[in-house]
């Protein structure tokens, strides 16, 4: 299968790092993945554009398009949607303790005007799910599920390229969470496939399969400990608001980056609560967390 992949970087606020969207020749067909952070100026002759996962970085392209066909999951179809933006949102803000009306707002106003966008743009595009994408059933395209950044989360696979949106991003330094270990067992399918050698991410440049699974060994080992770590130092039954983790681990003060990096927090308490291992307060806010019966 005759492949070739071409690139665009996409950039808008808060991104600190851009946006890719991927142009791709294979067989008969044009391929678009992602549609990026900045509407698309020219899309004539793509014959499909293939989303890999809602938030609005890869989706935002879609403002500017019409009478074009979108392959995408039915989970991604379902969260394009500026209810389900706001209410991702403000769960996020009130597990860190954001002001709701500071804070709170500034991230709902800076996000859910591009989601209302892209509901637009969805109702004039002619949409496929990926069951019935005709690339997909042509064989030419193959997706697997990888949820963990997203629970939506898609990677295609084309010939020896895998698209892989937001689960490798070695150029960015490190990748928001709502699951580590549904994150964990998506790398593991990933890396299992034999087909692709070269992978896409959805940020920053491409990277052969031996440094994508290097960077995926290396990546979180240190955040994760650092995590216990903290924990551990907490005398016994002693609370720690989430809020005060984030400021002990990543030392980050802006809002938005508060958010970004919050995610991943939350998706790390969430792993370790599933095992046991903390107890997790959600009746205030901001949320707090304690060590069970575990020392380390």
């Amino acid at each position: 299968m005759d492949v070739k992949v071409s690139k665009e970087e996409t950039w808008d606020f808060p991104l600190s790092h851009p946006s890719n969207r991927y142009y791709v020749l294979v067989d008969d067909y044009k391929l678009l993945i992602d549609a990026g952070a900045r509407p698309l100026a020219n899309y004539s002759g793509i014959d499909y554009i293939m989303i890999t996962h809602w938030h609005w970085d890869h989706t935002y392209g879609l403002s500017s398009v019409s009478n074009t066909r979108v392959c995408l999951d039915r989970a991604t179809l379902a969260s394009l949607n500026p209810n389900k933006a706001r209410e991702s949102i403000v769960g996020v803000a009130r597990a860190v303790g954001f002001r709701e009306n500071e804070d709170a707002v500034k991230l709902i106003e800076a996000f859910i005007g591009r989601y209302s966008t892209i509901q637009n743009a969805i109702s004039r595009l002619e949409v496929y799910t990926l069951e019935e994408c005709p690339p997909i059933e042509a064989g030419i395209v193959r997706y697997l599920r990888c949820p963990g950044h997203s629970r939506d989360h898609i990677c295609y696979i084309i010939g020896d390229h895998a698209f892989v949106g937001d689960n490798i991003l070695p150029s960015t330094g490190t990748v928001t969470l709502l699951d580590l270990a549904s994150y964990n067992e998506s790398m593991i399918r990933l890396m299992a496939d034999t087909q692709w050698r070269i992978a896409h991410p959805g940020h920053g440049e491409s990277l052969d399969k031996n440094k994508a699974l290097e960077w995926y060994i290396n990546h979180y080992k240190h955040k994760e400990k650092r995590l216990l770590q903290v924990l551990s130092r907490i005398p016994e039954d002693s609370w720690i608001t989430i809020k005060r983790l984030m400021d002990i681990i990543y030392g980050v003060k802006e809002t938005l980056t508060i958010y970004i990096v919050a995610r991943t927090l939350i998706g790390y308490i969430a792993t370790l609560e599933n095992m046991g291992i903390i107890e997790v307060d959600k009746s205030q806010s901001p949320w707090r967390v304690k060590l069970k019966n575990h020392r380390f």
